[in-house]
């Protein structure tokens, strides 16, 4: 929100600006500076409530904070003194998560806040387009009480969303995006935020399959698709995607051009590898380019730590994905990644007749959509039996 100088906002943003200084809030005037504002938080004027609203956190003991936002959340209708409040709930989060996870929960039964009440959402507006209330900054105080602090309120809430994720995907396509330090934390830390994450990316993905499956099976039968079962598969597609690039991101697997020119010295993380390759192992099952290419990238990098494992799972995924083996990244990342094994996991495909398998389906799949190194490997694989 943009607003003009006049003297009343001047003197509201005068009086908010001294409060945010150390000095002022200790002086005895810091009192009476309060008390001159407080009153402006129920202004009628928008730009004054919102001003106001921006230092909030001064205004209120930080025990009764929470309570207070909650409150003026319940009424609020203009979106940029929403943003402000939730701006100053956010800022409680750490220090009061159990009041400001009361503080949500309060707000549950509130017509304007349906995604508090895990209310379905409009599947007929793409999940990319959706604009929920309180958007980003609310769903992120969310994943972070669920995961982090598993509060009662946001866990039951997130949980929802777990066990229905397809009335929900533009929302959870949002959480997703919000959990990727939970996924791969730094030196170990905060291993029970990491399980719980990963078992609720486990019941969500569990819901995806099921969504796939059933569309896959009407169209085996020549059955079109209805709105309901178009609509499912393309949440079951936009979360699954959120999921796979959160992953590959999380992993460690990226490396900007920049870093590319560096020593690689990336690490896998043990507890990382152990928890994503079952989740991968099961979104490779959706059948979309998109997805599988986030999840070969991540696979390609945690064949550092479990090189079968990987490759399997590489090969699954290729001839699963729609479309995969014609796209030139696809080739580019998979016969980089047959090209590696041949060089120094020979024996691992050679000793292991189901590497071996594994290896001639992946030629067999960019062999059949023309790619000429595909073929130039397969004229070159008598050299591996040597």
């Amino acid at each position: 929100m943009a607003w003009g100088s006049t003297p009343r906002n001047d003197a509201v943003n005068g009086l908010s600006t001294l409060l945010k200084r150390p000095q002022w809030r200790e002086h005895p005037d810091g009192q009476r500076i309060r008390e001159l504002l407080r009153p402006q938080l129920d202004s009628g004027d928008e730009t004054i409530r919102m001003i106001t609203t921006l230092g909030i956190t001064q205004l209120f003991d930080p025990n009764e904070l929470p309570a207070e936002i909650g409150r003026r959340l319940r009424h609020e209708e203009n979106l940029s003194v929403t943003t402000a409040l939730l701006d100053g709930l956010s800022r409680c989060v750490s220090a009061d998560p159990e009041g400001v996870d009361s503080a949500l929960g309060g707000l549950r039964e509130a017509p304007s806040w349906p995604v508090l009440a895990a209310r379905p959402e409009d599947r007929t507006v793409p999940p990319q387009s959706v604009q929920t209330e309180g958007g980003d900054l609310l769903v992120s105080i969310l994943v972070y009480l669920a995961f982090a602090r598993a509060t009662g309120f946001a866990a039951q809430l997130i949980g929802v969303w777990a066990q229905h994720p397809l009335l929900h995907p533009a929302t959870l396509g949002r959480a997703v995006a919000m959990t990727r330090r939970y996924m791969n934390p730094p030196n170990g830390w905060e291993p029970e935020s990491q399980t719980r994450l990963f078992a609720f990316l486990e019941t969500i993905t569990d819901a995806i399959l099921v969504a796939v499956s059933s569309s896959q099976e009407l169209l085996s039968s020549g059955t079109r698709l209805g709105d309901e079962s178009r609509h499912d598969l393309e949440a079951a597609a936009w979360i699954a995607n959120s999921i796979a690039q959160e992953l590959y991101y999380a992993s460690g697997a990226f490396q900007r051009q920049q870093e590319q020119q560096q020593p690689d010295e990336r690490v896998v993380a043990p507890r990382f590898c152990d928890l994503a390759l079952p989740l991968i192992e099961k979104l490779g099952h959706v059948p979309t380019a998109g997805i599988a290419h986030h999840l070969v990238q991540t696979l390609v990098f945690l064949s550092r730590r479990e090189p079968r494992r990987a490759f399997l799972a590489i090969a699954s995924i290729v001839t699963t994905a729609s479309g995969y083996s014609s796209e030139s990244l696809g080739e580019a990342e998979v016969l980089g990644l047959v090209d590696a094994y041949v060089a120094e996991r020979r024996e691992l495909i050679l000793g292991d007749p189901e590497c071996l398998s594994a290896l001639r389906r992946m030629l067999e799949a960019f062999v059949g959509v023309g790619s000429d190194r595909a073929i130039r490997r397969v004229q070159d694989l008598g050299d591996l039996f040597r």
